[in-house]
């Protein structure tokens, strides 16, 4: 199991449940953009939770953007959709297109 799948895991300890993002980094052009949609893709067709992949870099996360917003609402729609104990998996390929 990858640390994901052990965060996702219902059996797996609070310590591991409850942690924070996991963050993919490494010098350019190492795959990093490829592994992230690999893995957003391989969560995606297991359909045991919702999935989120934001490619872009220009975001602006500020309070009141509406990227910010629009994120919530989605946040807010999965949410309410999938059951209380589901975690939402979400990618952000943050350096994507940065060029």
């Amino acid at each position: 199991k990858n640390l994901i799948d052990k965060m996702l895991d219902s059996s797996a300890p609070k310590h591991i449940k409850k942690a924070g993002p996991v963050i993919l980094s490494g010098y350019s052009c190492t795959s990093k953009t490829i592994t992230l949609g690999a893995l957003a893709y391989d969560y995606f067709t297991q359909k045991k939770n919702p999935v989120v992949f934001i490619k872009s870099s220009k975001l602006n996360i500020s309070e009141g953007s509406y990227e910010i917003n629009d994120l919530t609402n989605i946040l807010r729609f999965i949410k309410d959709k999938a059951n209380d104990d589901e975690r939402i998996i979400i990618f952000w390929d943050s350096r994507c297109g940065w060029w």
